[in-house]
């Protein structure tokens, strides 16, 4: 679930690099297909996914207070007790080897899909 949201994080802030898009656009776009669809999407999730656009989640993956909040927030909502609050320290302590971890993801992931497509 940590690595979860820290890879959210770095694609935030990798954006401009990865995609032609700028995020603020892109995130509105996906803002503007949930809620065309949110009628093909569970009610009890109605409410996560109007606030996420209202509060434009997406685009504050950005800054790691958001990455905080995400995961307190988080943290609470689980049933059971969790070390989720506090995990963006986890981040924080190694940046740098997230960050590696990362771009070996992605450019697997690139590369599963490219063979998968066919391209």
């Amino acid at each position: 679930m940590l690595v979860d949201v820290f890879y959210d994080h770095l694609l935030a802030q990798n954006w401009a690099t990865l995609h032609h898009q700028l995020l603020n656009e892109f995130c509105a776009t996906v803002y503007r297909l949930i809620k065309d669809r949110l009628n093909d999407l569970p009610v009890s999730a109605h409410p996560a996914l109007l606030l996420m656009g209202k509060e434009d989640w997406l685009s504050s993956y950005t800054r790691i207070e958001s990455i905080a909040d995400v995961l307190a927030r988080m943290s609470r909502l689980a049933r059971q007790p969790n070390p989720l609050a506090g995990g963006a320290e986890e981040f924080l302590a190694d940046v740098d080897g997230f960050n590696s971890d990362f771009s070996t993801w992605l450019y697997d992931t690139k590369e599963f899909c490219h063979r998968w497509l066919g391209d």
